[in-house]
């Protein structure tokens, strides 16, 4: 509540300083590991697994090599640039 003729007082304010530096984070062992922990929690690793195992028992062969083709030089791009814009 503001009173006529009052000063403001200073405030003081403290910044934590920063707990860690970027050498310090964790990091992943290799890309490969870290390709598939976002394969596993974007789509679920049953999926992954399950897809190949259909085409091929119903006879979709020649689909898996559109479904690779595109799997790898559409959709993998498209995932990591949207898992880095956030």
């Amino acid at each position: 509540m503001a009173v006529a003729g009052a000063t403001p007082q200073a405030v003081s304010v403290e910044v934590p300083k920063q707990m860690s530096t970027a050498s310090e984070r964790p990091k992943w062992g290799s890309r490969g590991q870290f390709i598939m922990v976002l394969m596993g929690y974007a789509i679920g690793l049953g999926n992954i697994w399950r897809f190949p195992y259909m085409c091929g028992k119903y006879g979709g062969g020649a689909f898996m090599l559109a479904y690779l083709f595109s799997l790898f030089c559409i959709a993998a791009p498209l995932f990591v640039c949207e898992t880095v814009l956030g």
